[in-house]
């Protein structure tokens, strides 16, 4: 669907025969919404799996894709609006209300979209997290290393890592900042229970924990305007201190 030259046509339509403003208004709505389903079926309710496009997933990059042509229609939408109204007659105005009803559904659906990428995310911590519990970290601790113990947290950096460079790639940095800080207030709330289970029971073994804590902060601080401080790690790394203090293995 080429949606911006269909709407250019019709609002010049409307331009040059104001007697269409009122049908070229309906037709404007009807392209909008036509877009917005269309592009939620295919990729926020991954219908593209089910199409003749016959893609075997909805990738970070499909949906980075939808957010920036959704976030493009938001941009024009003001502009289109006001070129309707120009053309409309004042009895007609309130046929602009349709057009805001598409804003609104436009501006959900692209919140939905960029909230899809936490979920990327999030799946990837819940499918690796429950192998934290078999990371032997005392037995690890007496090796020297640069790279984490457990591959949990070489996953988590690594899939963060290429998921930044796809959406740097295709949204704003505005954007990009918003997406990456849910997903760092999101990475907040699930470390602290799976780094709270009994997988290091010698102060040597906690070392290392913290170390791979430590990797894991050191890789999200190191993307482009993204503040790491939301994992909590010091809260994290806290905490496990003072489970020692009150019982704990020492």
């Amino acid at each position: 669907l080429d949606l911006c030259p269909q709407v250019l046509d019709a609002l010049a339509a409307a331009a040059a025969f104001p007697v269409l403003a009122t049908d070229v208004v309906a037709e404007v709505v009807d392209l909008l919404r036509l877009f917005d389903q269309r592009t939620k079926q295919l990729v926020l309710f991954a219908g593209a799996l089910h199409s003749s496009a016959r893609l075997r997933t909805i990738t970070a990059k499909h949906l980075g894709l939808a957010a920036q042509a959704l976030g493009l229609v938001l941009a024009l939408l003001p502009h289109i609006r006001a070129a309707l109204r120009a053309t409309l007659p004042p009895k007609h105005a309130s046929l602009l209300d349709e057009v805001d009803a598409v804003a609104r559904d436009y501006g959900d659906h692209h919140r939905k979209v960029l909230a899809k990428f936490s979920t990327i995310i999030g799946e990837t911590v819940d499918a690796a997290g429950g192998g934290l519990s078999g990371v032997d970290y005392d037995a690890a601790a007496t090796a020297a290393a640069t790279v984490p113990r457990a591959a949990f947290f070489g996953d988590v950096a690594k899939n963060l890592t290429a998921l930044h460079g796809v959406l740097a790639k295709q949204l704003p940095d505005d954007e990009v900042q918003d997406v990456c800080a849910d997903i760092v207030a999101l990475l907040g709330k699930k470390l602290p229970p799976l780094a709270a289970a009994p997988i290091a029971d010698t102060p040597e073994g906690r070392v290392r924990l913290e170390a791979d804590l430590r990797y894991l902060e050191a890789s999200v601080a190191a993307l482009p305007s993204v503040d790491a401080s939301g994992l909590r790690i010091d809260a994290i790394v806290a905490e496990r201190k003072a489970g020692v203090s009150k019982g704990e293995p020492p």
